[in-house]
């Protein structure tokens, strides 16, 4: 099994099934599987949630025991831990269904081949589930003609869809919802009227829909089950759009993300109060008055109405991106840590060079609970030739935040009196000894004040590698992290730095998020400086500088040619 992982199997299963899923846990134990199991994980006085999430983190394979029991009330919680082990995407997770007896299999499984539990050979379905974690085998498919014995697929039959638990817009959202964009899609490459006249006089026509951004019930796309039932159907977590674009967006939900659908409701509703604002519809739509609003972005050579940008650039090109700056992008990693906080005690932020850590440090506020007092630590910063002369100017940071003078012993008294996160930013820049100085001695801190320490750290590696490679090898101190990671910019993302452009030039760059991301290969920082540099373009204008689509392809082959 990889050696990423602590656990290379977690049970998940229902309370009431614990006599049948005991003697599972048991035997893949004696067959040397490194297995999470509730009993043997959770002791009193530990926070079930909290254990159970850190199980899930540090394991390979899911094993979901399915059962009239687990698709009762148990059904929700349970689900919910499947969906990183069947995400596609996790190439390095598996999810295996194991069927303990003839309850109807819920719709959103049907796709997955399971283990037959109730089989009359027995031994044949553990040798096939051995065999099953072993190799890290999960399959999404429903032709077992190829597997062997011990593989079914799940019968017309035996199969229930629950469409009992779609949380729907009210009239009153969906009405609000048009209203305040104009009736117009949010889609800023459409913007579509989607309302007019019936032929009947006493009637009005309606195209238009009250899409949800996150999915209204499991298996819908971009479903995020760490919402609430009343926050899905909350006007927050809805946007309107005409029909083809709601299925557009439906159809394609890796393209058309959550921070992108955020992004489009954001910048319609902005644009529907300057038009009331100002009375101005024509200053949009420029000299030709008569192009129709949803055309505007493929006027490809008319010569529209010049950008009024006034003002500097909204895009930030060096230094630590703090609460206020309108160009910070949230993105997964943000709620990934924001959840991570809640639980966890050591993370460990993930990035390459300009991927955000030190942002995402120093924006602590935004994910950090209120009763935590933060210390943040440029490690790069401090004097590291010597582990003394390290040691004092680490020290003497930590000091100016807490007010008292501090070492590895004297920490232990603001401890007992407050929760403190030591944020420790470019925590590769120092010398092993020093790392595992730290990591011995904040572990130590941890322990003797549970609940009271936080650690977070920003690296460029995993630390599974990076640690060894340091000479640390207590493996406490290299598989208690909760890793989050940094990546590139996802296009929705890129989608919210478009945004802060007028409507007019935004509309031709969304369409061209391919040639944005060949320039820029979405890292965070090259496109934030690639927007500054076309903000300043029009700020500036030049006697040959339109807003139209050859103008902007004929800029976008310069910059990739720089």
């Amino acid at each position: 099994m990889a050696d990423d992982f602590k656990y290379d199997v977690f049970l998940s299963h229902s309370s009431k099934d614990k006599v049948v899923v005991r003697p599972v846990a048991e035997r893949l134990r004696a067959d040397k599987l490194r297995v999470w199991f509730d009993e043997w994980e959770i002791s009193i006085g530990d926070s079930i949630p909290a254990k159970i999430e850190e199980g899930l983190e540090h394991s390979r394979i899911l094993i979901l025991c399915m059962s009239a029991h687990a698709f009762g009330s148990d059904w929700a919680t349970l689900e919910s831990q499947t969906f990183r082990f069947r995400d596609p995407l996790n190439q390095e997770r598996r999810f295996i269904p194991l069927r303990l007896d003839t309850a109807p299999i819920k719709g959103s499984l049907a796709q997955f081949l399971y283990i037959n539990w109730l089989s009359e050979d027995r031994e044949q379905a553990y040798t096939k589930l051995l065999e099953a974690c072993r190799k890290g085998e999960g399959l999404v498919t429903t032709d077992t003609s190829a597997l062997g014995d011990g593989w079914s697929a799940p019968a017309p039959q035996d199969v229930v869809i629950d469409r009992t638990s779609r949380d729907d817009f009210s009239s009153k959202t969906k009405d609000t919802l048009a209203r305040r964009v104009g009736m117009l899609c949010s889609n800023p490459a459409c913007r579509k009227l989607t309302s007019g006249p019936q032929f009947d006089p006493t009637k009005a026509l309606n195209i238009g829909v009250a899409a949800h951004i996150t999915a209204a019930s499991v298996g819908g796309p971009r479903y995020d089950q760490s919402k609430a039932k009343d926050e899905r159907s909350s006007i927050e977590n809805g946007i309107w759009l005409c029909q083809n674009c709601a299925k557009l967006v439906d159809n394609d939900e890796h393209r058309y993300t959550v921070q992108m659908l955020y992004a489009w409701k954001k910048q319609a509703e902005d644009e529907a109060l300057r038009h009331i604002e100002t009375n101005k519809m024509s200053a949009l739509l420029g000299q030709n008055s008569a192009n129709t609003y949803s055309h505007l972005e493929y006027q490809s050579e008319s010569k529209l109405a010049r950008l009024d940008i006034a003002g500097p650039s909204p895009f930030q090109i060096v230094g630590a991106m703090e609460l206020e700056v309108k160009s910070y992008v949230p993105r997964n990693c943000d709620g990934e840590l924001k959840r991570a906080a809640e639980s966890h005690t050591f993370i460990w932020l993930q990035g390459g060079f300009q991927f955000g850590k030190t942002s995402l440090l120093n924006r602590h506020g935004s994910w950090l609970g209120a009763d935590w007092a933060a210390v943040y630590v440029d490690l790069q910063g401090c004097e590291r030739s010597t582990d003394a002369k390290f040691r004092r100017h680490f020290f003497t940071e930590i000091e100016e935040v807490l007010g008292t003078k501090c070492d590895w012993q004297a920490l232990k008294t603001p401890l007992r009196q407050r929760r403190i996160a030591f944020l420790l930013d470019e925590f590769g820049a120092c010398k092993p000894t020093q790392i595992l100085e730290m990591l011995e001695h904040f572990h130590s801190l941890a322990e003797k004040a549970p609940g009271h320490l936080k650690l977070v750290v920003s690296v460029r590696e995993n630390p599974t590698p990076y640690l060894p490679k340091c000479g640390i090898q207590n493996p406490k101190h290299i598989h208690t992290w909760k890793i989050i990671r940094l990546e590139t910019l996802t296009p929705g993302e890129v989608g919210q730095l478009i945004a802060l452009f007028p409507i007019t030039l935004s509309a031709l760059l969304h369409n061209r998020l391919d040639r944005i991301h060949s320039i820029t290969n979405s890292e965070p920082q090259r496109v934030q400086y690639l927007f500054n540099k076309l903000w300043d373009v029009f700020r500036s204008p030049q006697e040959n500088c339109e807003v139209t689509q050859s103008f902007i392809d004929k800029w976008l082959d310069s910059e990739e040619a720089q």
